[in-house]
Order: C-alpha cells, then structure tokens, then sequence
C-alpha cells in the first residue's frame, strides 16, 4: 500500500499509455463478475514472551494466549513455535504431544538492512555495520534471505536477495568505504542558524518584526529541504518493505538512520523563537507551532502500515542519537540551546519508536553495547509463538491487535495492528517487491520486451513495453454458444532515486466462441504499452492475473532513459 505522498509523487512518473493488441479474435467488453468469490483468510500475527526476568518463555500452547482484534478475542486456529536450543522453558511444562505439535521445521527468515546514510554519522553507522555482520553470521541459516540497502539520498540495493551468507560481509565492508550525508545535514544546518543569526543582529536597523519575518523564510525553506528529503526516504523504503509482500516465514527491517522527523524542522522553528525571544517582551515568538500544524506523522503512518500489511517487523537500530557527532564545541558558531537539541532528538525518536512498537519490533537509539543490541534482535528470530486466526470481518482494513498471556507474570510482545487489504492492494504491493526482487513464484510465465526510447518535453521519455500472455494462462467457462473469463493487468515504475509510481490497474473481460477453443491455445495475447518515465534508469514491474482461477505471473524489464 502507498501512503498519500507516494500516490502525489508518483505522479512525476506520468501514468501508462495503455494500448491493447489482441493476437488472436475474442470479443472484448467491459468486466462483469462472472463468479462470486468468498475468501476466509488466517491472519498470523508473531508472539515474543519473556518472563519477570527477562528471559524467553518456551513450551506455551495457544490456550497459555488470548488475542484481541478490535478488542473482541479471537479463536486461535493455528499455533507454531519456533524455538532456540538456549531458551528458557516455560515454568508449566507442555506435554509431550503438545510439545511434538508446537515445533515443526523452522521457518525461513528474511532480512533487509536498510541504512540511511543521508542522516547517520559515519562512525556510528560503521560500528553498527560490524553488529550486523555479526548478527548475519551467528543468525542467519541455510535457506534465509537476506538483501542490503541503503540510501543517499537515492536508493542503492548493495546486496540483492540472497541466500548466500559469505556476500554479506563484502556487501557491508562496501557500504563502510561510502560517505555520507551527515556533515552535509550539519553543514546546512549551520547556514540556516548563521542566516537566522544575521536577522537578529540587524534588528536595529530593520526592526524586530521584518527581521523575524526573514528569519522565519530561513527557517521554512530549512524546513522544506527537511521535508522532501524524509518524503524521499520514506517512498523508497516503503517500496523496499513491499518486496517482502507475498513472501511466507519471518520478515524483518532493521533500520539504521537518525532523520524521521514527525515535524520537519521543528527544532529550527524554536531556535528561531529563542533567537528573537528578548526583543519580544513577556510574550515570545511561537512559531514552533507551525511546524507542529504542519507534522508529517502520515509518513510514519505509511510505514506502519506498509509493515503490518505485509507482515514485517520493523527494528531501529542508530548511533548515539541525538548527539551531534559532526562538530565539537569550538566549531558551533551559533549557541543551541538543551531544548532545541532535545527536539532534533525527540522528533525522529518518537517516530521510530513508534514505528517499532506498532510492528512488534523493537527501537534502540542509543546502544552502549552493539552486540549486546543485536542479541536481542536475534533472539526474537530464535524464539516466537506464531498465532493464527479467522478474522471476524472479513472486509479490508486496519485493524487493532493485542495479544496477552492468561499468566500475568509473562510479558508478551507483538504487533499492535494489522492490515487487512484487498485483493488489488496485495497485488499492488507485490508489483512493487518486483521492482526490487524478482517475484519467486508465478503461476503464468509472461515474457516482456521494450522497444526504442523516444525523448518527450521537460525530460521525460516514451518507451513502448510489450508483454506476452499465453492463452493457456485464462480460465474460460462456457456461457451459450461463448466462453468467457477475464483478466487484469497491473503495472508499476521506480527509477534509479527509488521514487515509485502508482501501480495501476485494468481489468479485461474475454469472449471467444466456444469451437475456437482448440485453435486458441497454444497463442497469446499481446499488450503494448506506452510508459512515460523519467530520465536514467528504470525498472517496469507487471503482474497478470487471472480473474477466475487467481493464478498471477510476474514479470520486470529494465529501461534506461536517455
């Protein structure tokens, strides 16, 4: 699912010109349902239980749990454990054959490392890339996937999906060679507090309100940059998280990044108001509260969502955060206060904290010990009761979720919500993990082609992408002397900075006469379609599905726009 901002954004990658070739004759006419469909979906939902003293809590069965949706218990319908050799087991022993039943093979993990290295300081972030080597080589098994990526600004897949354990290091070794953005964050900072510090010192001259006037221009345009850069960033992971959707097992983000402010620059806004407070009188400038008016907490919200949609556990894991690493104290030229400090600090902390929490995660932002920290995000891939439901309402939508221990001396960690989404929606996520990962099942084999890049007005650029169906892949049923069946059609785009288009979608009916069947089979159905994309390189991701049978392909082709 794309948040609001994703859906405005993408914008600037013009929606497709679609254009159908049909390769053999059928009668195509707008869709009608030709079968009802009833869906009973089981939600499953992780489950990390320790006891008083911090330790796991093994040998539970489903009927040591009570799970709430919406605050209505839900009747357990599925139970797995998945349990490491050194867990502590349960104070109330399971039985034998509730023992037998708990533990079955041990389900696949799969992992993202994403690294912001637009925010974080290059030291701290190297220190957290030795922990998550680590953690890689201790945690990580036979058949586990795991991808690294990071982000600039730009997004740049330094490792894609791999079960290969050995890549892992050089991929990490890689990204401890890049700089990153923090000095520049820092350094634009710093002009901003300069500039503001200019307006103060010519308020003899000017007066106090023109010259708060311009520090304010400052301090918004400071807070713009702020904003698109977060926007940027939150687009490109949502889309990363979404590579996981359609994927079975334990799914995970561990997340390395110190900028996800809920209020673009709100700690410039009180720098301002405590720069101009003495000229103010008893009452003092309170232009922080354009930035509260102006939060972007449905960036956070997206990611939530995004997460709890596609079943991923979100894990933060940053450096010394809220210290400025980038500068001593001879080098800060203009004085900043505890509380402007505390707010840079308190503004992406909460986020991603929050984040975390909703996710059934976990947010460690200042970490003393980085082993110790990534232990811990190891021992929820160790040990986990995985609960199963039918829900109640099977209508799309969010879902509150909470999951308690009958014996109250157990605490019990999980998600705190869900999102149950729509058929279109899943697909829809699915085409954008293609764009990321190659999809690692698909039901129809679809073969995708492009042909010459033709350069349009204000650097855009016109490919035509051809996509083959086999006839083989619809299911058709008779209907008088016709067969008819139907299918759609999604299409998605990222570009080389990670951002992504809207994935759209268009559903066709088929009717053939019912003597062509034979002749039919064996052809294809032929798409050809105009996408607009912008300059560089891009990927096109697209899913076939059949509506009556369900069966989906996948298919991607990369453009380079020049």
């Amino acid at each position: 699912m794309l948040d609001s901002y994703s859906l405005r954004r993408s914008r600037r990658l013009l929606p497709f010109l679609l254009s159908f070739l049909i390769a053999f004759p059928l009668r195509a006419q707008q869709p009608e349902k030709l079968v009802e469909s009833i869906e009973i979906r089981v939600i499953n939902v992780d489950v990390m239980v320790t006891d008083a003293k911090g330790n796991i809590v093994t040998g539970l069965t489903k009927d040591d749990f009570i799970l709430y949706e919406n605050r209505t218990p839900q009747a357990i319908t599925n139970f797995y454990e998945e349990r490491a050799v050194t867990s502590t087991p349960a104070s109330r022993p399971a039985s034998p054959a509730e023992d037998v039943d708990a533990i079955v093979e041990p389900r696949t993990r799969r992992v993202i490392f994403f690294i912001d290295n637009s925010s974080i300081h290059p030291f701290g972030r190297n220190q957290i890339l030795v922990g998550l080597e680590e953690f890689a080589a201790k945690t990580l098994r036979s058949g586990d996937e795991i991808m690294v990526v990071t982000w600039g600004p730009g997004l740049k897949v330094e490792l894609p999906f791999t079960t290969n354990v050995a890549a892992i290091a050089p991929a990490l070794k890689r990204v401890a060679a890049q700089n990153t953005g923090a000095a520049s964050l820092v350094n634009q900072r710093r002009e901003t507090e300069r500039r503001i510090q200019n307006e103060v010192d010519m308020i003899s001259v000017l007066g106090v309100q023109d010259c708060y006037a311009a520090a304010l221009t400052h301090t918004r345009f400071y807070s713009e940059q702020v904003r698109n850069q977060v926007r940027s960033m939150v687009t490109a992971l949502n889309g990363v998280i979404s590579s996981l959707a359609g994927q079975d097992g334990k799914k995970a983000v561990i997340f390395s990044g110190q900028a996800l402010p809920m209020y673009p620059g709100i700690e410039m806004f009180q720098h301002t108001d405590e720069a101009f407070a003495p000229y103010f009188g008893t009452r003092g400038p309170t232009s922080r509260t354009e930035a509260i008016s102006r939060g972007e907490g449905a960036l956070q919200e997206s990611i939530t969502r995004t997460a709890n949609a596609n079943g991923v556990t979100f894990y933060v894991v940053n450096s010394r955060g809220g210290q400025d690493e980038s500068e001593t104290p001879a080098e800060r030229s203009v004085p900043r206060s505890d509380e402007v400090r505390f707010l840079e600090f308190s503004n992406s902390a909460t986020s991603l904290m929050k984040i975390a929490d909703s996710t059934g995660g976990v947010a460690v932002l200042q970490p003393s010990d980085y082993a110790a920290t990534f232990e811990g995000i190891a021992r929820d891939f160790d040990s986990y009761y995985s609960l199963g439901y039918r829900s109640s309402s099977p209508e799309a939508g969010e879902r509150d979720i909470r999951v308690v221990a009958k014996n109250p001396a157990y605490k019990v960690r999980s998600r705190q919500g869900l999102v149950v989404q729509t058929n279109e929606a899943e697909i829809a996520d699915r085409v954008i993990g293609n764009l990321y990962r190659e999809a690692t099942s698909s039901d129809i084999i679809l073969q995708v082609s492009t042909g010459r890049v033709q350069k349009q007005r204000r650097g855009r650029f016109k490919v035509p992408v051809e996509v083959r169906i086999p006839t083989s892949a619809f299911t058709l049923i008779p209907q008088g002397a016709e067969l008819a069946g139907g299918f759609t059609v999604f299409i998605g785009v990222a570009d080389q900075n990670g951002n992504v288009s809207e994935v759209t979608h268009k559903s066709q009916q088929l009717r053939i006469p019912a003597a062509d069947e034979k002749t039919l089979r064996g052809k294809h159905v032929t798409f050809v379609m105009d996408a607009i994309l912008r300059g560089g390189e891009n990927t096109v991701s697209v899913a076939v599905v059949d509506d009556l049978s369900r069966a989906i392909g996948f298919a991607r082709a990369s453009v380079a726009a020049r």
